[in-house]
């Protein structure tokens, strides 16, 4: 097995390791993103599709020493301050429902899950080949400066 075979520790932000080692596994990527922005909200609503293409049929991780089934790492970052107002739900793997996972639950092989860990969504039950996750969030929108804004005219109020 490569060094990119092994899954790399999860930690907060995308360390080189992580990078590389989801450049080793995931190909054809594609995002379907909607998002609702409502009027004086403090949150956007969205859903998205991603369409991503799995490499391997049988993953390491270092730290385990053993063959574990396939899992889909993504981004999802919280704002500090803000984290009830950042959500996932209906979430969807290969068309079908993947519960957050619960600590110390048995996981059984090939069934959709997912779990939230260090600024990253981790999804069990993807298989080799072409997988669709599909998910809604809620996001906070902050004031100016930060990744999503909103700006209020102090004339009219729109």
């Amino acid at each position: 097995m490569t060094a990119f075979s092994q899954i790399p520790a999860i930690e907060p932000g995308v360390s080189q390791d992580l990078a590389k080692w989801r450049a080793s596994q995931y190909s054809n990527i594609s995002y379907k993103l909607n998002l609702t922005l409502e009027k004086m909200s403090p949150v956007l609503r969205g859903s998205v599709e991603i369409h991503v293409t799995q490499a391997s049929t049988c993953l390491n991780r270092a730290d385990v020493g053993e063959c574990l089934p396939l899992q889909l790492i993504l981004d999802w970052r919280k704002i500090p301050g803000h984290e009830k107002e950042s959500t996932i739900s209906n979430v969807f793997i290969n068309g079908m429902p993947a519960p957050p996972r619960v600590p110390g639950a048995i996981i059984l092989q090939g069934m959709p899950s997912y779990v939230e860990s260090n600024d990253h969504l981790i999804f069990q039950g993807v298989r080799e080949g072409e997988n669709v996750i599909k998910l809604d969030f809620t996001s906070p929108i902050l004031t100016s400066g930060s990744a999503i804004t909103r700006y209020v005219d102090k004339e009219d109020g729109a």
